[in-house]
């Protein structure tokens, strides 16, 4: 085989200022669950392979034989994620196995596995196992099928033909689907009420307040990009949540957890912030479940420059936020954040999003 089992970096950086120390200096012994930082090197990032420069790809992380840590990026957007259950000054274990998104499937490509003691920076360089991912089963695995265009489900390479590479009757079983419907769970939560709301949610103050200005819409222009999602969701990502199409709508699916606000998903596209500039942010939000959603623009991990929260209901809803930013010129970030259901997944959708400057 070719060196595939060595073309794929993970770095794995333990920062004390901001992941294991910010919880009280944790330890292995604590009761906390502090959260590490994870630099991510993209599967074949080093070579020059164009299927993998267009790609929606997913990273599922097991750390101490704890539960598994999922996180999607998508084209062009760098990996980088916060993974819980890292024991500092102990040793640990890690798994990852990467997956692409490839016309609505996924495409497993490779593992790893590694002991490491959690001390400073870790270098996790374990070799990539990859021949275990060989769906049509001609004795080229997934990712080589990948590298030389040839077709992952069809060992007679059928796919090349049609142009599409999906699985058929035969072998769609040995993959999951993206959903491309809006999935809608029976709702049974443990809620302050029967609207679908938690206990948590149901305490949260969603007044908007605005600031006190009038935004000159005559004098202003939306720099945002694909906003209606009519051709596709680039520009957009997300860490735990499963993002998809849904029919032109950007909808996630994110999954059930502990009362900790996650991103359901953020804006990747440009989002300057200029001294003295205003800014409209528009959208419309629904889920599938009365809940509350956290907006934020945030610059890095800089406390966030604009948040507000939002009651989100079953049907869509509009909402204009306004903001002026007075400080330095900065790259921004618009994400929407959530606090996971203890007992089901929950599914938001955004659409017609907006992020207008004025001149």
């Amino acid at each position: 085989m070719k060196n595939f089992r060595n073309i794929y970096r993970l770095i794995l950086v333990l920062v004390a200022g901001y992941g294991v120390a910010s919880c009280g200096g944790s330890t292995g012994g604590s009761t906390g669950n502090p959260t590490s930082d994870l630099a991510l090197s993209q599967p074949l990032a080093e070579r020059d392979i164009p299927p993998f420069k267009d790609s929606t790809l997913r990273v599922d992380i097991v750390v101490n034989s704890g539960p598994t840590q999922s996180f999607t990026f998508l084209p062009q957007v760098d990996p980088f994620v916060g993974v819980s259950g890292i024991r500092v000054n102990e040793n640990n274990s890690i798994n990852i196995k990467w997956t692409e998104i490839l016309n609505g499937f996924d495409v497993e490509l490779s593992e790893q596995s590694q002991n490491f003691f959690a001390q400073g920076s870790i270098l996790i360089d374990a070799p990539h196992q990859s021949d275990q991912f060989d769906y049509d089963n001609d004795g080229v695995n997934n990712t080589e099928e990948r590298d030389a265009g040839t077709c992952v489900w069809s060992a007679v390479e059928v796919c090349l033909d049609t142009g599409i590479d999906i699985p058929d009757n035969t072998t769609a079983g040995q993959v999951t689907p993206i959903p491309t419907v809006t999935p809608t769970p029976t709702v049974t939560p443990t809620s302050a009420s029967d609207s679908g709301l938690t206990d948590i949610e149901a305490t949260l103050d969603t007044t908007i307040v605005n600031p006190g200005f009038l935004f000159d819409y005559d004098n202003a222009d939306d720099i945002a990009i694909g906003g209606e999602f009519s051709s596709g969701i680039s520009n957009w990502g997300a860490q735990r949540a499963t993002l998809f199409d849904n029919n032109g709508e950007l909808c996630s699916i994110f999954p059930l957890g502990q009362p900790v606000f996650d991103d359901i998903f953020f804006y990747a596209g440009p989002s300057p912030l200029e001294p003295t500039k205003r800014y409209s942010i528009e959208f419309d939000l629904r889920a599938d479940r009365d809940s509350v959603v956290l907006f934020n623009i945030t610059v890095l991990n800089l406390a966030p420059h604009r948040t507000q929260l939002l009651s989100v209901g079953e049907e869509y809803q509009s909402y204009i936020l306004t903001y002026q930013h007075f400080d330095d010129f900065f790259q921004s970030t618009v994400s929407f954040r959530a606090l996971p259901h203890p007992s089901i997944d929950t599914t938001y959708c955004i659409d017609n999003f907006r992020l207008y400057v004025e001149r």
